[in-house]
């Protein structure tokens, strides 16, 4: 998996009414969420368009300090999502440990399969 920075966008709006002020200074409101995108294909395939998935999705800070990926996964040559992956980043901001998580059916059918997933940098 190959993934690039595609952009960022403002950190979420604090609710004043239920954040504690001394945690008006956190980082998951400070920090940006961070937008991705890149291609995936199999160890095995070949570099053609039809082995080549489409990847984008997010990275934010949650406020107890966890860093949440949320990515989705489709064909090259399709606008819609086919699978969905949620994680959460092993160690903090910058660690090449990777993200533990779950996949799932973009559209989180009863049907759909479900397993999890690790996926850590090499590079």
């Amino acid at each position: 998996m190959d993934l690039r920075v595609a952009g960022y966008s403002p950190p979420p709006e604090p609710d004043i009414s239920r954040v504690p002020p001394e945690d008006m200074n956190h980082p998951v409101w400070r920090l940006p969420v961070i937008h991705i995108e890149g291609e995936s294909h199999g160890p095995h395939d070949d570099a053609s368009v039809n082995s080549i998935r489409k990847i984008g999705g997010t990275v934010r800070m949650l406020r107890d300090g966890a860093i949440r990926w949320t990515l989705t996964s489709s064909y090259f040559n399709e606008d819609s999502p086919e699978w969905s992956t949620e994680g959460i980043q092993i160690g903090g901001i910058g660690s090449a440990l990777g993200m533990l998580g779950m996949w799932t059916g973009a559209d989180h059918a009863s049907t759909d399969p479900l397993g999890p997933t690790w996926t850590w940098k090499i590079r």
